[in-house]
């Protein structure tokens, strides 16, 4: 199936992917029980705030882990041959959630969207230029996919500091997966948020050359290998542990649409679960970038499109949650409170 752009979606400002920690920065030292994996949690990058950050990961490392059932690879498969991976994850049965730009068909490659794929597989091939059938064979595990349509209104939000905009009610979308049998999903949160609270992102980071770091930061501030320094390899699932920012507050906490974090992600992390660390098994939004001017402090963090816009909470009820059991939707019901009133 091949998913043209609607007539009022337009492409998102230029973003890049943001590795927003420094680990050359002098003020910031990791934590003496830091550890790239443990016995039960892949880390995918060094935080870039440690007060406090990883010793939660840590101690709901079981919990955690046992989400990796539901984060999932998207492959983008188009006319062309061009082969493109994104994250994904779980959110009902058969139903799966990831950043709307991930599917669209002019990104990257100029060429139409012909076939998607999920796979909950640990790693992805490198590609190398191989064709897809190569790249399915590998992965063993996978299942073909289709997008659910949503209606969108044609609006834009704009951020306060760099005053751009983002059709961010274009930039989450739905997957059907009629072959995906698993019972483990994620689950929006009504709980209140604030600026510093413990999050983390779980995808995959793409492999990345010196082009996008100058695409990302606008000069040569970063090198591949320092990159490496904060990422623990490349294709493979893995979180990414960081912290909620300003302007967040748990006065506004229900009202932002996209919200700030430290998490630092790479190309292939768009879509990615974001969820509270403290709180496993519960997510309170969707990784979808960065700004595109990455050269002005304010502008040095990544978004999510929160589980509060209204345009998410209003597809969440009618996509996803007539189709859970009575038990999950008590798992959503403070989730649920904060929308039906």
């Amino acid at each position: 199936m091949k998913y043209p752009r609607a007539e009022h979606q337009r492409p998102l400002p230029h973003t890049c992917e943001r590795p927003v920690y420094n680990p050359y920065s002098p003020k910031r030292t990791l934590n003496p029980n830091w550890k790239w994996k443990n016995d039960k949690l892949v880390f995918g990058s060094k935080p870039r705030d440690l007060s406090g950050v990883v010793d939660i990961a840590l101690t709901n490392a079981e919990g955690l882990s046992g989400l990796s059932a539901a984060i999932g690879g998207l492959i983008i498969v188009y006319e062309n041959g061009h082969v493109q991976y994104a994250s994904t994850f779980r959110v009902g049965p058969q139903k799966w959630l990831t950043a709307d730009h991930n599917t669209h068909p002019e990104e990257v490659s100029g060429s139409m969207i012909e076939h998607l794929y999920v796979t909950t597989e640990l790693e992805l091939p490198f590609q190398q230029q191989r064709g897809i059938d190569d790249i399915l064979q590998e992965l063993g595990t996978f299942y073909a996919c289709t997008k659910i349509a949503l209606p969108h209104r044609a609006q834009q939000d704009v951020d306060p500091r760099s005053g751009l905009a983002w059709h961010v009610e274009n930039d989450f979308c739905f997957l059907h997966v009629p072959d995906d049998t698993s019972t483990i999903y994620m689950f929006p949160t009504g709980v209140e948020l604030k600026e510093k609270d413990a999050v983390g992102v779980f995808g995959y980071h793409m492999p990345i050359n010196q082009t996008y770091i100058v695409d990302a930061f606008g000069k040569d501030e970063f090198t591949v290998t320092k990159i490496c320094d904060i990422f623990n390899g490349f294709n493979r699932k893995s979180l990414s542990p960081g912290q909620l920012l300003a302007p967040l507050t748990r006065e506004n906490c229900f009202d932002l649409q996209l919200i700030n974090h430290s998490c630092s992600s790479l190309p292939g992390s768009s879509g990615s679960v974001c969820g509270m660390l403290a709180s496993p098994g519960y997510f309170i939004g969707v990784h979808i970038g960065s700004w595109s001017k990455p050269s002005v402090a304010e502008n040095n963090y990544n978004l999510m499109l929160s589980i509060h816009h209204a345009e998410f909470a209003d597809a969440y009820f009618n996509v996803v949650y007539p189709f859970l059991s009575d038990v999950d939707k008590l798992r959503v019901q403070s989730y649920k409170d904060r929308h039906t009133k």
